[in-house]
């Protein structure tokens, strides 16, 4: 049984890193004996399927300057709390945000197929930890504005993207330079690069055929067929170490005393 971690190790859902006790092998980015370091494997979120998506060209999407961003409200851990302070600096800009709680779409994709710059946010900087977010952009040949995995160049060439700074002093400004500069013409063959590899290397199905096959040909024998029951919902997560566990307790309580001193405030 394989686990996958596609949440953040961060103080929220770092717990689910650790998977079931019945799991045999676990792929997360914490380090920790139990867990072998990869990224989370996530299949993407806009509604196009691979073989639509293998047969599309840059040419087909008329792509304009435009600089996109789907979010989401979402304000939950420090990640979420640094995300939404970049939100209220771009809003009423010309960057067009959209997502739950902000202006909601049902696809992605309507926006991202004619835009050549998709801000891609990660909930988390951490080593290993990038998501949909920045796989989707390139996917709809978009050159990501990212900030997330701080080893995201293990991934992808480092033209095809553009770092982005949350704390920048001047991001709006930052981002009218980057297209300005038509930094995606300059970096489209960068991008046709990492969506072939998002295809068929760094999504869910070539990712566990890969993981799969590397543990057949470690095992030195055959492992015998056998029935596993593992609980679903909360309860899969059994396998938590104390270290974890104490920290997850001590975070809902710090969550619990900010909603008492804000709610005593008000």
């Amino acid at each position: 049984i394989i686990h996958i971690s596609q949440e953040p190790p961060n103080e929220i859902a770092g717990y689910r890193q650790f998977g079931n006790k019945k799991v045999a092998y676990r792929f997360g980015q914490m380090n920790h004996s139990q867990i072998t370091f990869s990224h989370g494997a996530l299949p993407w979120h806009i509604d196009v399927n691979y073989d639509t998506l293998q047969q599309t060209k840059p040419e087909d999407l008329h792509k304009t300057n435009e600089v996109v961003w789907v979010t989401s409200s979402l304000n939950l851990s420090s990640g979420h709390y640094l995300r939404m302070q970049v939100v209220a600096q771009l809003q009423n800009s010309f960057v067009k945000i959209y997502g739950r709680g902000i202006n909601p779409i049902d696809d992605k994709y309507t926006v991202f197929k004619s835009a050549k710059y998709v801000i891609a946010f990660e909930n988390y900087a951490h080593s290993g930890y990038w998501t949909e977010k920045i796989a989707d952009a390139f996917l709809s040949y978009c050159l990501p504005i990212y900030f997330g995995a701080t080893d995201i160049d293990a991934y992808f060439h480092p033209l095809s993207y553009v770092r982005l700074n949350p704390r920048s002093k001047t991001l709006l400004s930052d981002l009218q330079s980057i297209v300005d500069d038509q930094t995606w013409e300059k970096r489209l063959p960068y991008i046709i690069e990492a969506r072939t590899d998002v295809l068929n290397k760094h999504q869910l199905f070539p990712f566990l055929v890969d993981k799969m096959e590397a543990i057949l040909a470690s095992e030195k024998q055959p492992n015998v067929p056998q029935r596993v029951e593992i609980p679903g919902g909360s309860a899969y997560f059994d396998n938590i170490p104390l270290s974890i566990r104490l920290q997850k307790i001590w975070v809902r309580l710090q969550y619990k005393w900010y909603a008492i001193t804000k709610s005593r405030k008000l």
